[in-house]
């Protein structure tokens, strides 16, 4: 991020009132910090097997101790967070929200992988709780025509939450949209530092076509700040051969996350967390920061 973003969102964090109290933060004295973390090689691809002693975790450039960790794949939760607000009638074909949704639950597990759906306007809708994904996962999809104005960062916020009360360790949310936002309270700066503060990465898929406009579309690199301060991604796509490569990637990176932990910083505030690994032509990527009360 920029140095003018992240002095902005160091503020914030420091802010009790920017969290909820419904929100897990960590207690100095009995948590501890957990950090989903996703590891490639120089050509992009994912690294499995690698162990504890091959990483290094930093909370305020402080080397930590890694008290926990897992390597082994192991079943994922993913919300589908889907934009059904009336900018998508413009910048989106009918289908190619449902698309790309078709294409993430192709790469995931049935029985074993989870999957929640929501759907956002100026409101968010749960229309379909958490369950292991089968072929009618997409069932509650059935969407009306899309209406309204898009407040898609908090969405994004509301979404991650119910994440988190859901419980599941290897998680994220997916977002498919056309980036479009006109009616937030929240910032995606906001919205960035609440996901990361508790361990949940965002992804986004982009649908917009090329020839679509929207003046109040974020730039790319705001949508991109928001996805990579929270361990997760963006993707923008315009075709369905797009959408398929950036379901699988996703898939992949989660079920092949490593999970580490360590010992919290008893000073309230916010906190700057890096992961770092010891071998060349290889790079992490973690949430950016927590909050200890």
């Amino acid at each position: 991020m920029t140095l003018a973003a992240v002095t902005a969102i160091t503020m914030m964090a420091s802010d009790p009132s920017v969290l909820s109290a419904q929100r897990p933060t960590f207690s100095a004295a009995a948590s501890l910090v957990p950090i989903s973390v996703t590891v490639r090689d120089d050509r992009g691809k994912p690294v499995v097997g690698l162990a504890r002693e091959d990483f290094e975790v930093f909370s305020d450039d402080a080397s930590q101790v890694i008290t926990e960790f897992r390597s082994e794949p192991s079943p994922m939760t993913t919300a589908l967070l889907v934009d059904n607000s009336g900018s998508m009638r413009v910048s989106s074909g009918p289908g190619d929200v449902a698309d790309a949704a078709h294409h993430l639950i192709s790469w995931m597990t049935p029985a074993s992988d989870r999957l929640g759906l929501f759907a956002f306007d100026t409101s968010i809708t749960q229309a379909g709780p958490f369950a292991a994904v089968s072929r009618d996962s997409l069932a509650a999809l059935e969407l009306p025509s899309p209406f309204g104005a898009t407040s898609l960062f908090d969405a994004v916020d509301a979404t991650s939450v119910a994440l988190v009360r859901d419980g599941a360790p290897r998680r994220a949310v997916v977002a498919i949209t056309d980036g479009v936002d006109t009616a937030s309270v929240l910032t995606a700066s906001e919205v960035a530092v609440r996901a990361a503060a508790i361990d949940v990465p965002v992804y986004i898929v982009t649908v917009a076509r090329p020839v679509a406009s929207a003046t109040d579309r974020p730039a790319p690199k705001v949508l991109r700040e928001l996805t990579t301060w929270t361990g997760g991604q963006l993707f923008v796509t315009s075709a369905p051969s797009h959408a398929s490569q950036a379901a699988r990637t996703i898939v992949n990176e989660l079920r092949q996350q490593y999970l580490l932990a360590f010992s919290p910083d008893p000073r309230p505030g916010w906190h700057r967390l890096s992961v770092r690994i010891k071998h060349p032509r290889m790079s992490a990527r973690a949430r950016a920061g927590y909050i200890t009360r």
